[in-house]
């Protein structure tokens, strides 16, 4: 499995995890706001055991990524076997996270990568409440049409 990310992530360094948790996603998100794809990837490729790393919030390098509306980022992520559906302390998932700031591709992309939709946080809010409560009727319907 590390061979065949490493071919789509570029060479491993020598170690594995040569960054603390904390340390690689201030790194990434660095890395994301510099739209430096490069580094993203250099960064997973010796840290592959770090690509599920939260912030004190317990936020994840896939939510933010989702949030700043970065679907190359995402899908890099996704493809190092970020978990989809990782909640923060307030229940949100990368999912939430695009809906709430209106990226329609990237919650494109984490619907076909199988992000669940039907998850609540912890105000009992999903992504089609947070949807409506936006007034995004591009992503209500998207959501709407996926949901069955």
């Amino acid at each position: 499995m590390k061979k065949f990310l490493s071919g789509i992530f570029g060479k491993p360094g020598d170690r594995d995890c040569t960054l603390k948790p904390q340390e690689f996603f201030n790194e990434f998100v660095a890395a994301l706001k510099s739209h430096d794809m490069e580094k993203a990837q250099q960064l997973i490729a010796q840290n592959m055991r770090l690509v599920n790393s939260k912030n004190k919030d317990g936020m994840s390098v896939l939510a933010v990524s989702a949030a700043a509306g970065n679907r190359e980022f995402v899908e890099m992520l996704l493809k190092a076997g970020a978990y989809i559906d990782s909640q923060d302390y307030f229940g949100l998932t990368a999912l939430m996270w695009a809906v709430t700031n209106g990226h329609k591709e990237v919650v494109e992309c984490l619907l076909d990568a199988g992000a669940d939709i039907g998850i609540y946080n912890k105000f009992d809010g999903t992504v089609m409440t947070i949807a409506e409560a936006a007034g995004n009727k591009d992503i209500e319907d998207l959501l709407k049409k996926r949901s069955g």
